[in-house]
Protein backbone atom coordinates (compact mmCIF):
# COMPACT_ATOMS: atom_id res chain seq x y z
CA UNK A 1 0.00 0.00 0.00
CA UNK A 2 1.19 3.47 -0.78
CA UNK A 3 1.44 6.50 1.46
CA UNK A 4 -1.67 8.02 -0.17
CA UNK A 5 -3.80 5.15 1.16
CA UNK A 6 -2.53 5.69 4.71
CA UNK A 7 -2.92 9.47 4.41
CA UNK A 8 -6.54 9.04 3.33
CA UNK A 9 -7.22 6.63 6.19
CA UNK A 10 -5.59 9.06 8.62
CA UNK A 11 -7.75 11.94 7.35
CA UNK A 12 -10.89 9.82 7.76
CA UNK A 13 -9.78 8.88 11.28
CA UNK A 14 -9.12 12.52 12.14
CA UNK A 15 -12.56 13.54 10.83
CA UNK A 16 -14.25 10.85 12.94
CA UNK A 17 -12.26 11.75 16.11
CA UNK A 18 -12.66 8.25 17.62
CA UNK A 19 -11.62 7.53 21.18
CA UNK A 20 -10.19 4.19 20.06
CA UNK A 21 -9.26 2.39 16.85
CA UNK A 22 -8.99 -1.37 16.44
CA UNK A 23 -6.22 -2.03 13.93
CA UNK A 24 -6.80 -5.55 12.64
CA UNK A 25 -3.62 -5.99 10.63
CA UNK A 26 0.06 -6.66 11.20
CA UNK A 27 3.52 -5.79 10.01
CA UNK A 28 4.28 -2.41 8.53
CA UNK A 29 0.64 -1.92 7.52
CA UNK A 30 -0.12 -1.60 11.25
CA UNK A 31 2.68 0.89 11.88
CA UNK A 32 2.20 2.86 8.65
CA UNK A 33 -1.43 3.53 9.55
CA UNK A 34 -0.50 4.62 13.08
CA UNK A 35 2.30 6.88 11.79
CA UNK A 36 -0.16 8.51 9.39
CA UNK A 37 -2.75 9.12 12.12
CA UNK A 38 -0.07 10.45 14.47
CA UNK A 39 0.69 13.12 11.86
CA UNK A 40 -2.86 14.49 12.33
CA UNK A 41 -4.62 16.04 15.32
CA UNK A 42 -6.39 12.74 16.11
CA UNK A 43 -5.18 10.96 19.26
CA UNK A 44 -7.11 7.69 19.58
CA UNK A 45 -6.03 4.74 21.65
CA UNK A 46 -4.90 1.91 19.36
CA UNK A 47 -5.88 -1.71 19.89
CA UNK A 48 -4.51 -4.62 17.90
CA UNK A 49 -3.99 -8.35 17.99
CA UNK A 50 -0.86 -10.24 18.94
CA UNK A 51 -0.10 -10.94 15.27
CA UNK A 52 1.08 -7.34 15.19
CA UNK A 53 4.70 -7.98 16.11
CA UNK A 54 6.00 -5.91 19.01
CA UNK A 55 9.41 -6.10 17.34
CA UNK A 56 8.07 -4.37 14.22
CA UNK A 57 6.04 -1.87 16.25
CA UNK A 58 9.04 -0.87 18.35
CA UNK A 59 11.37 -0.73 15.36
CA UNK A 60 9.01 1.42 13.30
CA UNK A 61 7.42 3.66 15.95
CA UNK A 62 10.07 3.78 18.67
CA UNK A 63 8.81 5.99 21.57
CA UNK A 64 5.57 6.69 19.70
CA UNK A 65 4.58 3.05 20.23
CA UNK A 66 3.72 3.84 23.86
CA UNK A 67 0.06 3.20 24.63
CA UNK A 68 -0.65 0.65 21.89
CA UNK A 69 -2.64 -2.21 23.37
CA UNK A 70 -2.35 -5.70 21.89
CA UNK A 71 -4.57 -8.64 22.78
CA UNK A 72 -2.42 -11.73 23.29
CA UNK A 73 -4.41 -14.38 21.46
CA UNK A 74 -1.90 -17.16 22.02
CA UNK A 75 0.84 -17.39 24.64
CA UNK A 76 4.07 -15.79 23.52
CA UNK A 77 6.69 -18.30 22.40
CA UNK A 78 9.18 -16.18 24.34
CA UNK A 79 7.52 -16.96 27.66
CA UNK A 80 8.88 -20.40 28.46
CA UNK A 81 7.45 -20.27 32.00
CA UNK A 82 4.04 -21.09 30.50
CA UNK A 83 3.87 -24.91 30.54
CA UNK A 84 2.24 -25.30 27.13
CA UNK A 85 4.91 -23.06 25.54
CA UNK A 86 7.76 -24.98 27.17
CA UNK A 87 6.26 -28.30 26.07
CA UNK A 88 5.60 -27.06 22.53
CA UNK A 89 9.15 -25.72 22.12
CA UNK A 90 10.65 -28.93 23.54
CA UNK A 91 8.66 -31.00 21.05
CA UNK A 92 9.73 -28.75 18.19
CA UNK A 93 13.39 -28.94 19.20
CA UNK A 94 13.15 -32.73 19.43
CA UNK A 95 11.52 -32.81 15.94
CA UNK A 96 8.56 -34.71 17.38
CA UNK A 97 5.93 -32.43 15.85
CA UNK A 98 7.28 -32.10 12.33
CA UNK A 99 10.85 -32.18 11.07
CA UNK A 100 10.28 -29.12 8.87
CA UNK A 101 9.22 -26.92 11.80
CA UNK A 102 11.56 -25.10 14.13
CA UNK A 103 11.01 -22.37 16.73
CA UNK A 104 11.52 -18.80 15.60
CA UNK A 105 10.95 -15.38 17.10
CA UNK A 106 8.07 -13.06 16.26
CA UNK A 107 10.43 -11.32 13.82
CA UNK A 108 9.86 -14.19 11.42
CA UNK A 109 6.72 -14.34 9.36
CA UNK A 110 6.04 -18.06 9.80
CA UNK A 111 7.18 -21.21 11.56
CA UNK A 112 8.29 -23.06 8.41
CA UNK A 113 12.00 -23.92 8.33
Amino acid sequence: MGEAVFAAAACATEAAQPQAVIVATAGTTFTSYIKAVQSTAARPTYYGFSVASMDVIHRELKDKARGIILAQIMPSLRNTTVPVVAEYLALLRANLLAPSLRPRSSRDSCMRG
